[in-house]
């Protein structure tokens, strides 16, 4: 169960890193494309439309993939929560509550000498 656990968590965190990898691109990729068309307009030229075309569709891509990791970390993150509440059980209550549901009417008085005897025989 540890291991599966440990394995799960080095899986989200790789995922984690080629998010921001991603994210990286996806800025550089931007950043290149303003700088394209910023050169293009200063020096009045005509660029191919074709290649801004492909660079477009590129980001699209690129945006695309990014989104699809994200919605998958946030989906794994999720099925890797832990709830700490259901963990918290009041002993005392659980315990009368299982006495109450098999009808052990003298369950203090067991549970008492029970926990006597198993700390006696340690």
């Amino acid at each position: 169960m540890v291991a599966t656990w440990n394995a799960a968590l080095a899986m989200l965190d790789k995922m984690r890193h080629r998010k921001a990898e991603l994210e990286q691109k996806v800025e550089a990729l931007a950043a290149q494309h303003r700088l394209v068309q910023a050169s293009a307009i200063e020096s009045g030229k005509l660029i191919d439309g074709s290649r801004l075309s492909e660079a477009d569709q590129l980001l699209n891509q690129i945006e695309t993939r990014l989104a699809v990791a994200q919605r998958v970390l946030a989906h794994e993150q999720d099925i890797f929560a832990v709830s700490t509440a259901d963990e918290l059980v009041d002993e005392e209550q659980l315990l009368t509550e299982l006495d109450d549901y098999f009808g052990d009417n003298n369950s203090v008085e067991n549970r008492t000498s029970v926990a006597g005897l198993s700390e006696n025989v340690d």
